[in-house]
């Protein structure tokens, strides 16, 4: 083919044809995409310009042209595209233009991606098939679309120059045109160009160019307004909004801000934030936890039925039999919440050993409530264990203080489970609780 060629022509004379369709579509090709065939594909302003909507399936492209390697595509009516949710992960599909030259045609198409995959690429074979985006549609196994705009702007393949342009074309604020580059118009005092971009000058904003009331906390973007921006005393109390004074604050419209403080636990004294004297009682200081030891008070051999002696370590627990202990505990008088106990014991010898737990709450000169928290029951692998219960609690409902707690604690030595050939050493109780400070 020989290397220069024109269009178009009357008869078969010179370059006068004849012509086909991969001629004519590429003149449209080079008119109205130059290089940019593989991204550029939609015609600015004509109707509705191809936008892709929708939050799930099927998703609309609306009204508008094209260009598609050089065929120009057309479409009078919004048309609704189909997109499959994915089983497994999220998808995203392609929504194309898609020019077919097997069946002739340019279509709206969709370009279905792989579950988890990303975006897929779009398919470019000159002569077969060729796409141009739209959009991305992120679809969801819940049926959920989210779709991002991808078009591209066709362009006339001749650039605009400075020397195409009428001096008119330099409105107020701009110069240049006439055949030079426009500019923009800077008094250089309140705003300059800095390195091809505009910006206010540093001190370039007086007390004069600011309304009253006009700096209002809306007004002002964090970390926008430097100090260097702001010419020293420029902001009085006059240009202060009211909407400035927040939470804890007064002033603002005209007046000086100033602390709002309650004068009862906060005062304001000679131009000074402090804490007022007798201010705090209980309710300002934050509750805390403390505890308490509380030493076992009896023991009993409950297999042979013989009393077991307290002494320095406690109680012991010989092996193979069952025997019990307690311990009784008064609820502190600034108890608030929260009790709870550690029952402390240790072994002779390795192995486990099969324990029972139980609480009983009473109030000061009543019964103790046997309906207890129920039995737990524990298999240790002991040399030393601590356990935590949760807060004690019964049918009578929570302690208050004043009450008597009663824990027991046995060790059921005949049980299969305990296998421990050694002693157990039960020596107290710990118990914990919130105090009201």
């Amino acid at each position: 083919m020989c290397a220069e060629r024109s269009l178009f022509w009357t008869d078969a004379t010179g370059d006068g044809g004849p012509y086909n369709q991969t001629l004519l579509a590429e003149w449209m090709e080079h008119l109205f995409s130059g290089d940019q065939a593989a991204a550029e594909g939609v015609l600015k302003t004509i109707l509705n310009e191809l936008e892709v909507t929708g939050a799930a399936t099927p998703v609309a492209v609306n009204t508008g042209s094209g260009m598609v390697k050089g065929h120009f595509y057309h479409n009078s009516a919004s048309v609704n595209v189909a997109v499959a949710t994915p089983a497994g992960s999220t998808r995203v599909d392609l929504i194309v233009l898609e020019a077919d030259w097997t069946a002739q045609t340019v279509r709206i198409a969709n370009h279905a991606g792989i579950e988890g995959a990303g975006a897929p690429v779009l398919t470019q074979v000159d002569g077969t098939t060729w796409e141009v985006p739209l959009a991305q549609a992120s679809i969801t196994t819940g049926g959920v679309i989210t779709v991002t705009d991808t078009r591209v702007w066709c362009h006339y393949a001749s650039g605009v120059s400075a020397e195409m342009l009428d001096t008119a074309i330099a409105g107020d604020g701009l110069a240049g045109g006439g055949g030079t580059a426009l500019s923009v118009n800077v008094d250089d005092s309140t705003i300059e160009i800095d390195t091809d971009t505009l910006r206010v000058k540093d001190l370039g904003i007086t007390f004069a160019k600011l309304n009253t009331d006009s700096v209002g906390g809306a007004k002002i973007i964090a970390s926008t307004i430097t100090t260097a921006k702001i010419n020293n005393a420029a902001v009085t109390a006059d240009k202060i909004a009211a909407a400035v004074a927040g939470d804890g604050l007064a002033g603002g419209a005209g007046s000086a801000l100033s602390v709002n403080v309650d004068d009862a636990t906060i005062e304001i004294a000679a131009d000074t934030l402090q804490v007022k004297d007798g201010g705090l009682d209980k309710d300002q200081i934050a509750n805390r936890t403390r505890t308490y030891f509380t030493p076992i008070q009896s023991g009993q051999n409950d297999t042979d039925v013989t009393k077991i002696t307290v002494g320095s370590l406690g109680v012991v627990f010989p092996p193979s039999k069952t025997c019990t202990c307690s311990a009784f505990s008064q609820v502190p008088a600034d108890y608030v919440s929260g009790l709870a106990a550690r029952i402390i014991f240790f072994g002779s010898d390795t192995g486990v050993m099969r324990v029972h737990r139980r609480f009983y709450r009473g109030a000061f000169g009543a019964a103790f409530d046997n309906s207890d928290s129920g039995d737990v029951v524990t298999d240790y692998d002991v040399l030393v264990a601590f356990e935590y219960d949760t807060e004690i609690t019964s049918s009578g409902g929570v302690p208050v203080a004043g009450d008597f707690v009663n824990v027991t604690f046995q060790r059921e030595g005949a049980h299969a489970n305990d296998v421990n050939a050694g002693f157990m050493y039960v020596v107290g109780l710990e118990m914990s609780y919130t105090a009201d400070s």
